[in-house]
């Protein structure tokens, strides 16, 4: 099953847009979730860009 692009900016949004997508693939109810790290140092970042400042795929 194809990841969607993780467009939301929060945890929230893009957990649900996981969810959706894949409900909406399998015909079935979904369950998701995201993370990222927030750091209080940096006022809460990278949080959902996470995978961003690591430059990795997400």
């Amino acid at each position: 099953m194809p990841e969607p692009i993780e467009t939301g900016t929060t945890f929230f949004a893009n957990a649900e847009l996981k969810a959706r997508s894949a409900a909406d693939l399998s015909g079935y109810p979904a369950l998701a979730d995201d993370s990222g790290l927030c750091v209080d140092a940096l006022n809460g970042d990278p949080g959902v860009y996470t995978a961003d400042w690591a430059e990795t795929p997400n």
